[in-house]
């Protein structure tokens, strides 16, 4: 996957930029001081990957404070691994968002699409300081974290995944209409009927990929670390135990009614799990130290790269954001080895990891908004 034209118009502090990327050259630096423009730039390719931002659920933000609309185009080059001599495949993503009407549309090819179809078609490994807060923050970032590798990896959980929120949306609101009694409980079973069959496939889909996602972890770290530390990765249920079929989750959710209406939440289910990282046994948010936070993110990430390289055939395309300000000269080494014959757009306020790199590579200077090739 390369990314070989971007086009945007009315991106937050941007400026209407054309950027074509070299097909010889696979990293991309973009430098500039904080406030420049660097991480609207990989937001903007994000959001063509994703079909939303890595910073806001709000679309209004993304347009520019004096602009009625913003655009994100890219052209895109694919290639799969099992047909390498095979021509490439070029496609259009397209992301307009309007201020009034508020409104985003999506394009492939010009052509409308829904999100769920316009998902996937970009793939993308994304990076940044704050990831290294998915060890010890919220589950909903561990979630997040399983959540973006499945859906560019299998449409149908993409499918079911989307489908899942809807219903427990609706499901929370009923819940708090019970709670101020102007609807009855009798009401849950509609809901129920509908999201037992779709968690418990969210579920399964998840401990598959973890199978594999736990051996490349662990391999990974040992490396970047230098360590015999043993890392391990373990689901945890919302519930004390993954109910063996359906039936099984179907009544646990019953059972769950009372409290549900109490929280006026659904309190069980897979967008409550949590994924547990452990050192040698032990809980990694207490026993690890910054630095190995850092190795075991990037162990995650190198896991990501390659799961989209051998499933999907291609090459992922890599953003990091900022990351030099959390890795010191070692972990950027580890990073650019496993970036190597990979795409990568990465910002940094200075040049001076440049040294580390010998391949060919174009650098771009972000100032105001603005994007220029040095």
């Amino acid at each position: 996957m390369r990314l070989k034209t971007l086009i945007i118009s009315g991106f937050r502090n941007l400026k209407p930029l054309k950027l074509n990327f070299s097909d010889e050259k696979n990293l991309n630096v973009f430098i500039g001081a904080n406030g420049q423009g660097k991480t609207n730039l990989l937001e903007a390719i994000y959001l063509l990957a994703f079909s939303k931002s890595f910073r806001t659920s709000e679309n209004q933000d993304l347009i520019g404070f004096s602009e009625d609309f913003c655009s994100v185009e890219g052209e895109f080059s694919a290639k799969t691994k099992e047909s390498p001599e095979g021509a490439n495949r070029d496609s259009r993503l397209q992301v307009i968002v309007t201020k009034n009407p508020p409104e985003k549309g999506l394009k492939i090819n010009g052509v409308s699409s829904r999100s769920v179809d316009f998902i996937g078609h970009l793939k993308a490994v994304f990076f940044n300081p704050d990831d290294l807060e998915m060890i010890h923050g919220a589950p909903r970032l561990r979630r997040r974290y399983l959540d973006l590798l499945l859906l560019q990896l299998n449409h149908r959980y993409l499918v079911d995944l989307m489908d899942y929120n809807a219903l427990i949306k609706q499901r929370n609101a009923l819940l708090r209409q019970i709670k101020a009694g102007e609807s009855s409980a009798n009401h849950l079973s509609v809901w129920d009927e509908k999201c037992v069959p779709l968690g418990y496939s969210i579920v399964k889909r998840r401990l598959e990929a973890l199978s594999q996602i736990k051996k490349k972890v662990h391999q990974f770290y040992t490396q970047i670390s230098q360590t015999k530390e043993a890392i391990d990765v373990e689901y945890r249920f919302s519930t004390t135990d993954f109910p063996a079929n359906e039936q099984k989750f179907a009544r646990m959710m019953q059972d769950s009614r009372s409290r549900d209406i109490e929280m006026r939440a659904t309190t069980i289910g897979p967008h409550r799990d949590d994924l547990l990282f452990l050192l040698d046994k032990k809980p990694f948010r207490n026993f690890g130290s910054r630095g190995q936070w850092r190795s075991l993110v990037l162990a995650l990430k190198f896991t990501e790269i390659e799961l989209l390289q051998e499933q999907s055939k291609t090459e992922p395309l890599l953003l990091l954001d900022d990351v030099f300000s959390e890795l010191d000269e070692s972990h950027q080494r580890h990073l650019f080895e496993a970036a190597v014959g990979i795409q990568t757009l990465v910002t940094t306020t200075h040049d001076s990891f440049l040294d580390l790199i010998k391949d060919e590579k174009s650098v771009f200077k972000v100032q105001n908004g603005a994007i220029t090739i040095q």
